[in-house]
């Protein structure tokens, strides 16, 4: 009988880019694959309980003022463009009610962003560069305060489709989807940094939407 395979191993051998396990000590939270792909804490630094049964430790965020900082790269968002795009996180928040980031890349013209507000996980991205995308793309499902979720949102310019999967099921799907342009903006996760696009309103400038909760195991495909 062949020994069961960890998760960690199975994250990257599917081919990720940037894996954040967010179970290291300190200020810093260290990638995975070839640690290049800076990610910093500010506001407390705070680990808690594993939101995966293999163990470890989770971040913790407080809703006032904790975020994770992840550094611009080109496999993130400053290439030229990027075809597909996978996010794939675990949380849990405390309350559903308002609007929390989980996360967000780019700023108000090209972004992705997975986000909580009145009892939904909602998920989006769009291009409105020059040459950009006819329509935003937005998908929602519900979920509720205090549970686990394992989170992966696809972004596919083959199919034209975005996905948002929960706990390994499709609970919803947009169409309209082509290769994202060159982003080079902050990347959040935990709260919102600077400019970034929800279904019903852009925002601009500054840090919010702070998660009261806890994210686990981070990883971009």
């Amino acid at each position: 009988i062949a020994a069961p395979v960890s998760y960690d191993t199975l994250v990257l051998h599917d081919g990720a880019v940037a894996y954040w396990k967010l179970d290291d000590g300190g200020d810093f939270a260290y990638d995975s694959t070839d640690q290049t792909h800076k990610a910093r804490f500010v506001g407390p630094a705070t680990r808690t309980a594993p939101l995966l049964p293999e163990g470890g430790k989770s971040a913790s965020f407080d809703g006032v003022d904790d975020v994770i900082r992840v550094a611009d790269h080109v496999d993130l968002n400053t290439a030229d463009s990027y075809p597909q795009r996978s996010i794939e996180l675990w949380f849990t928040a405390n309350e559903a009610g308002r609007r929390q980031v989980l996360w967000e890349e780019g700023g108000s013209k090209v972004v992705i962003s997975i986000y909580l507000k009145n009892g939904k996980i909602r998920a989006g991205a769009w291009d409105r560069s020059v040459g950009g995308w006819a329509n935003d793309v937005f998908v929602s499902a519900p979920f509720e305060a205090g549970q686990v979720y394992h989170v992966v949102l696809t972004v596919n310019e083959n199919n034209g489709r975005l996905r948002l999967w929960l706990n390994g099921e499709k609970v919803a799907q947009g169409t309209g989807v082509e290769a994202l342009s060159s982003h080079p903006a902050n990347i959040g996760l935990g709260a919102r940094r600077g400019s970034t696009r929800f279904a019903d309103k852009a925002k601009s400038g500054g840090y919010g939407n702070w998660l009261d909760g806890s994210i686990d195991n981070v990883a971009i495909y």
